[in-house]
């Protein structure tokens, strides 16, 4: 297992945790739409890393707050799972896999963990500036306080 992808993966499951719990405390569902859109897409990306059959779930789901939270539950467990499995070369090879469209491409694996890390900071962004404008205070999901918080 390569250490700092395991703990930027963590982060990660930390921090859509926190964005979530941002969302359900707006009461908003675009808040809640754009949780589960996180949540789908990190299952989606595991799915082409493991190179398991899709299983079709949309990428923007209408989960209700609660179906994103169990989601998010098991993307976060099978996200551990993976980065388990991790190591150099294997982080530097590559997999073959459809997108949400329908076109096959073939990507670095550290590639496809990059955007899963940088697609969740985007919309935990969104999520952020959705609960602010709505009068609520959004959660800090900076990985230096994920950090802080770890030890």
């Amino acid at each position: 297992m390569e250490p700092l992808v395991s703990r930027l993966l963590t982060y990660e499951g930390w921090a859509n945790e926190r964005a979530l719990r941002s969302a359900e405390a707006s009461g908003n569902e675009r808040d809640i739409r754009l949780a589960a859109h996180l949540v789908a897409a990190q299952l989606a990306w595991l799915e082409r890393l493991r190179g398991a059959e899709q299983s079709g779930t949309p990428v923007w789901p209408e989960w209700s707050a609660a179906e994103t939270r169990a989601m998010l539950e098991r993307a976060n467990r099978e996200l551990g799972e993976y980065a388990r499995t991790l190591t150099p070369s294997r982080l530097l090879g590559s997999v073959s896999y459809r997108n949400s469209a329908g076109r096959e491409f073939t990507s670095v694996v550290a590639d496809v963990l990059t955007h899963l890390l940088t697609h969740g900071s985007y919309h935990r962004g969104q999520v952020a500036q959705a609960v602010r404008s709505a009068g609520g205070e959004p959660a800090s999901t900076d990985f230096i306080v994920f950090a802080r918080e770890a030890g």
